[in-house]
């Protein structure tokens, strides 16, 4: 897709845009004004990150290249595989035709080739850096959790449900949430990480309480990625707060359209809430819900899902650069952005709404599909909300229409922008390349530990059953 196309687009989603809209006013209205007592901006302009930023931009240009040029000429994983590593050794040589065409692709992907590009901190032969690069963590274990309420489908989601009285499903009494043999089809693959060894490992050193609770739900436009890879901060999370994080394996599309993504979320959530201190020695006593891009709009859904049924809101939740609206058609200026980013380009954005939004359901009036659209008695009962937004994030603008209304409605709420980085920087916090991705990832241990410690002092007060 050409940017003339993209602009076209852009313009069309603008004309209908409701001139009352945050960004079509001036920074000195009593909107922004509200927003700049909840929001600040943090901006990196030395030199030296410059010329580092710009070296990251050309590096993922080359993967991109790299990527897509590796699997669209080959006849297995392994072939693709050995074309995508020998084509990184050949851009590196020749960097401006790997930048040349890492442009190229990315105006017209393919579904596959966007996938493989997002999942190549995925790939096997990317694990051992990984390893290299990772905070140790004590646990970094599987389990897999049983669904134990009725399935999400396009004809129950919207039914009322009220989970005080609603009766959970059975499970086989010889089902084991650790290793079973075979894997069956209704579970939920979840990553425990834990800096210490956890009470159903059965060590004896153990004698730490386990209270504290991340809930995260990974990034990836709902079509790649998976836990492996958000472990570059998860266990970072996990070391510096004493937090117990539960990362959750959700389904992806597009073979699993919506919402069987917020159905493996929403199981998962549900079961550790009421089984995890039976089934794992971890108390659900303070919990926070965690997400990036996809998984942010996966963290709001099933807190949203939690105020409908009644079932237990989370303590806190923390996103970063969250997706939402999944609207094609609601314009922020912000999206223009998605012209020439690297991360999030227009095309590989619509891959992702279309590969997860399904025909017969309509975004513009869906709030598990874009949360942005919950109503404000909705907002009103969520828990305290933190958002890391990038500056050069097609997904920006959002973040701030979001924290506007929760600051219009009185609610404890933060966000940061980071302003020169990118769509993706929890997961560029490697320990080498950009220093800076390093300070959203201190702030959001700060703002854990704030959290909690929030939620124990309602608890104290008698503000949380």
């Amino acid at each position: 897709m050409s940017k003339l196309e993209v602009a076209d687009v852009a313009l069309e989603g603008a004309i209908k845009a409701d001139p009352q809209d945050l960004f079509y006013l001036s920074p000195l209205h009593e909107k922004w004004k509200l927003i700049d007592k909840c929001s600040r901006v943090v901006k990196y302009t030395s030199p030296e990150f410059t010329k580092a930023y710009q070296e990251l931009e050309r590096i993922l240009l080359i993967g991109a290249a790299s990527c897509y040029q590796g699997m669209a000429n080959a006849d297995s994983p392994f072939i693709g595989s050995l074309t995508t590593f020998l084509n990184v050794a050949y851009y590196q040589v020749f960097r401006h035709k790997g930048q040349m065409q890492g442009e190229l692709v990315l105006a017209k992907p393919e579904p596959s080739g966007a996938t493989e590009f997002w999942n190549f901190l995925e790939s096997k032969y990317m694990k051992p850096l990984l390893m290299f690069t990772m905070t140790s963590a004590k646990v970094s274990a599987k389990i897999y959790i049983p669904k134990i309420l009725e399935p999400l489908t396009l004809e129950n989601i919207d039914e009322p449900l009220d989970l005080r009285v609603a009766a959970p499903l059975s499970v086989d009494p010889s089902f084991t949430i650790l290793k079973p043999k075979p894997i069956p089809d209704n579970v939920v693959p979840v990553r425990i990480i834990s800096r210490e060894s956890l009470p159903y490992q059965r060590d004896p050193k153990t004698k730490m309480r386990f209270d504290r609770v991340i809930v995260h739900f990974h990034g990836g436009g709902f079509v790649a990625m998976s836990t492996r890879s958000h472990q570059i901060y998860l266990r970072k999370w996990a070391r510096s707060t004493g937090t117990v994080i539960f990362a959750v394996e959700y389904r992806l599309a597009p073979q699993h359209k919506y919402p069987c993504g917020l159905d493996d979320a929403w199981q998962a959530y549900y079961w550790l809430i009421t089984q995890a201190e039976a089934q794992l020695g971890v108390e659900m006593k303070y919990v926070i819900l965690a997400g990036d891009s996809a998984g942010g709009n996966l963290a709001m859904a099933v807190t949203l899902r939690c105020i409908r049924t009644r079932f237990r809101v989370p303590d806190g939740l923390l996103l970063a650069y969250p997706a939402l609206s999944l609207n094609p058609l609601r314009f922020t200026p912000s999206l223009l952005v998605s012209m020439d980013d690297i991360m999030l380009r227009y095309t590989f954005l619509m891959i992702c709404i279309n590969s997860y939004v399904p025909s017969e359901r309509d975004a513009s009036k869906d709030a598990y599909l874009s949360p942005i659209l919950a109503l404000d008695s909705e907002l009103e009962q969520f828990p305290p909300v933190r958002i890391a937004a990038a500056g050069k994030d097609p997904l920006r603008d959002e973040s701030y229409n979001l924290i506007y209304r929760l600051a219009k409605l009185k609610k404890d709420c933060e966000l940061v922008e980071y302003r020169m980085l990118m769509h993706g920087f929890w997961s560029m916090d490697l320990g080498f390349g950009l220093k800076e991705c390093s300070f959203p990832t201190q702030q959001a241990i700060k703002w854990i530990n704030e959290l909690i410690k929030t939620a124990r002092y309602k608890r104290i007060l008698g503000c949380v059953s």
